[in-house]
């Protein structure tokens, strides 16, 4: 299990306005989906969280951390916040996976934001 957060949402939809926010988020679970994991389930939990549910194992590299979308004709590039969860390791139960991926993800979430501030 994975959750995903991409990062510059609410710059898009303050730029570009949130139809086009929502065109980006869908190129996005796109993205996902065809660039990870063929027997995944992807789903958008809300705003901008994802979460890839497969019975195949999560390759660290595989995860797109990053990626070019077009909104409007221009070009955005993405980073995402990722936590990952495995059974039975991180749980045994779907809630105690999500748990340990959402807490893992917005670690992740906190660490970019704190890398952002500091340039």
């Amino acid at each position: 299990m994975g959750e995903f957060s991409p990062s510059l949402v609410k710059a898009v939809n303050d730029t570009y306005g949130h139809l086009n926010g929502d065109r980006m988020l869908q190129e996005y679970a796109r993205s996902l989906k065809k660039a990870t994991f063929t027997k995944a389930n992807v789903a958008r939990l809300g705003g901008d969280e994802f979460l890839v549910v497969t019975t195949d194992r999560m390759n660290e590299t595989e995860i797109p951390a990053e990626c070019t979308i077009y909104v409007d004709g221009s070009a955005v590039r993405l980073a995402a916040s990722i936590g990952k969860a495995s059974y039975p390791v991180d749980g045994r139960t779907l809630d105690s996976l999500f748990e340990v991926a959402d807490r893992s993800m917005y670690r992740r979430k906190s660490a970019l934001k704190r890398e952002r501030t500091e340039k």
